[in-house]
């Protein structure tokens, strides 16, 4: 599918929970997109919002990968292709395509984690600056680091005493096992630390 919908969660005490995904109450919206620029129809590719604009990122279509970032603003309801860069025009600072990666925002940044690229699950991670329009590719420091891995699930934990923290749970391995392992990656020193 191409399209997007939206639901209003601004008033959740409404919220009726019952025992179906399909309680009527609140109603979802399908969002009309103005302009000629969209992405294809997408799997598992990541979305964050920051200042007003989701930014979607990975993803793949039935034919071939995404390799384009877009942007959609939430007020004008618009997709613009990003053109993002490497940071010191390294080409080693842009991800490649990815898809069942984790994708957290941080801050003016995204961090993206694992996932498919190339068809091979990865453990790299990345971050993507708002405001420079720049990718950075972030080295961890020691010997220990989870294994590649895809369809997992992150979280950031800000910690003021020992450095920010992205979590990660789960996930598959390279021979497609369910993992059940949590790893914490300090944004401070990149460091990994298996919990």
């Amino acid at each position: 599918m191409d399209n997007i919908w939206c639901i209003e969660l601004k008033d959740l005490s409404e919220f009726i929970p019952g025992s179906s995904e399909y309680s009527p109450n609140p109603q979802w919206e399908k969002i009309t997109i103005n302009g000629n620029v969209k992405p294809p129809a997408l799997s598992n590719h990541s979305s964050v919002v920051h200042k007003n604009k989701m930014y979607l990122f990975g993803g793949s279509s039935k034919e071939s990968e995404n390799i384009t970032m877009y942007t959609l603003d939430l007020q004008l309801f618009r997709w613009v292709e990003v053109k993002a860069k490497a940071e010191n025009d390294d080409p080693e600072n842009l991800p490649h395509t990815r898809d069942e990666h984790s994708c957290i925002l941080y801050g003016d940044s995204m961090i993206i984690f694992g996932g498919f690229s190339f068809g091979q699950r990865t453990n790299d991670v990345y971050t993507y600056n708002f405001n420079t329009n720049k990718w950075t590719w972030m080295a961890y420091e020691g010997k220990v680091a989870p294994c590649p891995r895809a369809g997992h699930s992150a979280v950031i934990k800000i910690d003021q005493t020992s450095g920010d923290c992205m979590y990660i749970f789960g996930g598959k391995d390279d021979d497609n096992n369910k993992l059940n392992d949590t790893w914490k990656f300090n944004l401070k020193t990149s460091t990994w630390t298996q919990i």
